[in-house]
């Protein structure tokens, strides 16, 4: 997940809630998380973590490549899912 974790910084890291979203992270949380890290880039590896320790919170969306890839979709970096996507084996809908 190192990988994932490094491109998402770079490429989504702006709108990290944004992402949190397409997660189905509290945004309690995700206020917790902007506080704890004083909006700082390190929002995302912060939301990153708590989701793969599956911390409450964090949704109950299964903690796959799958997962994340239709994240990264929904948070609107096609480039970064269709990069994610042929890495990772997973089959992208196009709807």
């Amino acid at each position: 997940m190192t990988e994932v974790i490094e491109a998402l910084k770079q490429q989504v890291d702006a709108r990290w809630r944004h992402f949190g979203t397409f997660l189905h992270f509290d945004p309690a949380l995700m206020d917790t998380i902007d506080k704890d890290n004083k909006g700082s880039t390190d929002c995302m590896l912060a939301l990153v973590s708590r989701w793969l320790s599956e911390e409450d919170g964090t949704g109950k969306l299964p903690r796959t490549w799958e997962t994340v890839v239709k994240a990264v979709k929904g948070s609107g970096r096609g480039k970064l899912t269709e990069e994610l996507a042929i890495i990772h084996g997973v089959t992208l809908t196009h709807r």
